[in-house]
């Protein structure tokens, strides 16, 4: 789903709220009198509660089945992404040492078209932020690179091209020029990686 969409069910949701507490306020300024007012009150928990449950079961069931990552599948590509100041490392194979990290600075990842593939994002000295843009210059995920952790992030590239990877978390006086790139092929044209 588009952002400006999740925006504007975002925001005709909460207009509802909005009214309907103002409805509530207007409505019970003025004291009722008698029993009769407090029974009927009472008589209205259990429809609303039952009504709160089916809004909010219906907005789970539409959202949580399209958190975007893989359920079970196995991904069809990994990129091991290892960050330093002020550089990013990638590579189809792991990157455990700074040798490894320098080879894989030389190397063009290739991914396949329409498929999960899985980063798994590092960082040798600080926190740095792992950002995919597409070709069309479009943000299509992110994460953190963290010291001594591990994070995954499973993305679906579906526009065949060069993608950029940039840092969101600033690290350091030269934060703005830490970036890398990999490409995205029809799985039918793809190979291993290649040295550039």
């Amino acid at each position: 789903m588009e952002p400006i969409h999740v925006f504007i069910v975002w925001a005709a949701l909460a207009s509802l709220v909005v009214l309907g507490y103002f409805y509530f306020v207007l409505t019970t300024r003025q004291p009722a009198e008698g029993e009769a007012y407090y029974q009927a009150v009472g008589r209205l928990r259990a429809p609303l509660f039952v009504l709160m449950l089916l809004v909010l079961g219906t907005l789970f069931a539409f959202t949580i089945p399209r958190v975007p990552y893989p359920k079970g599948q196995i991904p069809a590509a990994v990129v091991h992404v290892v960050s330093k100041q002020f550089q990013f490392a990638l590579s189809n194979q792991p990157i455990r040492t700074e040798e490894e990290f320098n080879r894989a600075m030389g190397q063009l990842v290739r991914v396949p078209q329409g498929q999960w593939v899985e980063f798994r994002v590092t960082s040798l000295d600080v926190n740095h932020g792992f950002a995919v843009y597409a070709p069309s210059n479009k943000l299509v995920g992110q994460t953190q690179a963290m010291p001594g952790y591990v994070n995954r992030l499973f993305l679906q590239l579906d526009e065949p091209g060069t993608y950029t990877v940039l840092c969101l978390e600033y690290c350091g006086p030269s934060h703005h020029i830490m970036r890398a790139s990999f490409e995205v092929v029809e799985p039918t044209t793809l190979t291993s990686a290649v040295v550039r």
